[in-house]
């Protein structure tokens, strides 16, 4: 545009110059025209005064040559006819020869006027080839101001032509600007727009479209298949803690019904103590103290059976737990990885959104230097450097939702841990647990021995009943801390229950940051 103007300027000094010289040889051309007309007018007066001169002195030399020959004539016939004195002929001959003397004077005075007539027609035919000279000397002056006309003219003519098509180029680009701004804030992308010219309005709009067509339609895809993946990977999140809120709540059933059982398994133990302690107080009731042995005996293996399928139980619902934890925590992981690549690709939207304001910028100032016909380019910067700002502003608040979700995925990942923590716990509690009921089945088999050994032996009774006390205290023991354990088990399930509520909200915030985000890059349409 700048190279424009310059062109223009000095086009415009160019005609100012042709114009100042042609006005100074229609100048000449008037003043030569001048002097030509006086010249030709004293030409024509000096030939007419001349030949009236001339006219005149012939005819007075002829006139007089004429009255003289007639005078002489009449005078020889006069002498001839009279007799005159010899001395008046003597003066008469005397007169004849002042009179010849005086047809020598006339004669010469003729040849003077001649002379001078010859003169004065060699001045006229100089005058007449110098206003022949001045005539060609003016055609030639005419015939170049002519061709500098025409010329003049011509160039006044391209110089015209091209302003039009400038201007023609420059209205035609700002309206495809105008009509990409209108289309950009309908949220579509993929324009086709023909932009030709080389005009710096031209080679912005260009610029402009190179950019949203390599940077902002590819990153707007992106944001969009990720989003669609984030959705994805959301309901595959959503579908986990509920797996695992199944789970844990068949698991805190579980560990309840295992509560319970310890509960019985301790009533019957104290049950037992108080046989044995019936069986220690008198020798009459060893028979009917071996038969509930036998029965309590035959009760803690039925428990020990129902506490074996309970811990296998477990078992099978902290397999699921551990595994559900493990699939929560790669996902969590996997989300962390599309949170860290949404805020790439935010950070990138950031930059564009810069560039793009740049670019505004830049087309603003080239608009107010353009004047009156960068008036409709510089709305339409102005338009594009408010949809830069707002697209930055849409970038800083994904960015701001991107830390949130980053730091509760962090929250998450902690409380995992403590999930499987305490999956490690009740692993250890269950096999604190399968060592107590292999003790138990021992004791059990121990006591039913005993009870056997009770009922043929009764001199053995005493030491049988104090073996079966302490074996029933050491169940007693066992029995305490297996209920302990099933205490940490219960604390271990509240917490995991918590965790996977946690991750459910956390799976419902991230469903809400998805569809807005979603929202928000559906309105651009590539």
């Amino acid at each position: 545009m700048k190279k424009l103007m310059n062109l223009m300027i000095i086009l415009a000094i160019v005609a100012s110059l042709f114009a100042v010289y042609m006005f100074y040889k229609s100048y000449v051309i008037f003043q030569s025209v001048q002097t030509i007309e006086n010249v030709s007018g004293f030409n024509n007066s000096l030939t007419r005064v001349v030949l009236y001169a001339t006219e005149y002195a012939i005819a007075k030399d002829e006139a007089i040559k004429s009255l003289y020959e007639k005078r002489l004539g009449e005078f020889n016939q006069y002498t001839q006819n009279m007799n005159v004195p010899k001395s008046m002929e003597e003066d008469a001959k005397r007169v004849i020869g002042e009179v010849r003397e005086l047809e020598k004077l006339f004669n010469n005075d003729a040849t003077d006027i001649h002379d001078i007539n010859a003169k004065v027609e060699a001045i006229l035919d100089d005058l007449h080839d110098i206003e022949v000279k001045a005539i060609e000397t003016t055609r030639s002056s005419i015939l170049t101001l002519l061709v500098i006309s025409i010329v003049l003219g011509v160039i006044m003519m391209l110089s015209l032509l091209y302003a039009m098509y400038l201007t023609k180029s420059v209205l035609d680009a700002v309206y495809k600007l105008e009509k990409l701004a209108n289309e950009m804030e309908k949220g579509k992308l993929s324009i086709n727009v023909d932009v030709r010219g080389q005009t710096e309005v031209g080679k912005a709009l260009i610029r402009l479209m190179e950019v949203i067509d390599g940077k902002l339609v590819p990153l707007v895809s992106s944001v969009v298949e990720s989003t669609r993946q984030l959705d994805t990977l959301i309901d595959n999140l959503d579908k986990s803690s509920d797996v695992m809120a199944d789970t844990v709540s068949e698991f805190r059933m579980q560990a309840e019904q295992i509560a319970a059982q310890s509960d019985d398994i301790r009533d019957a133990i104290d049950s037992a103590l108080a046989s044995v302690s019936e069986v220690l107080g008198g020798t009459e009731s060893v028979a009917n103290a071996a038969v509930e042995l036998s029965q309590v005996a035959e009760m803690l293996n039925q428990i020990v059976e129902e506490g074996k399928r309970s811990m296998m139980a477990l078992d099978e619902a902290m397999g699921r737990v551990v595994s559900s934890t493990g699939s929560a925590t790669e996902r969590i992981k996997e989300l962390e990885k599309w949170t860290e690549r949404i805020n790439e690709i935010v950070k990138t939207v950031g930059d564009i959104a810069e560039q793009t304001n740049l670019l505004a910028l830049n087309a603003a100032i080239e608009a107010a230097r353009a004047g009156e016909a960068g008036k409709g380019f510089a709305v339409v910067a102005e338009e594009i450097r408010k949809l830069a700002e707002g697209s930055r502003q849409a970038a800083d608040e994904i960015a701001d939702v991107l830390k949130t979700v980053a730091s509760n995925i962090k929250k998450a990942t902690q409380e995992m841990e403590i999930v499987s923590k305490a999956v490690e716990v009740s692993g250890q509690a269950e096999d604190a647990m399968n060592g107590v009921l292999s003790k138990i089945a021992e004791g059990a088999i121990d006591v039913s021995e005993g009870a056997e050994s009770m009922a043929a032996l009764a001199e053995e009774q005493t030491a049988a009943a104090q073996n079966i006390s302490s074996e029933l205290d050491n169940v007693r023991q066992l029995a305490h801390s297996f209920t302990s354990s099933v205490e940490t088990i219960s604390s271990g399930v509240r917490s995991i229950s918590e965790i996977a509520e946690k991750i459910k909200d956390i799976s419902d915030k991230l469903a809400y940051l998805s569809d807005d985000l979603r929202q928000k890059v559906e309105f651009f349409k590539v």
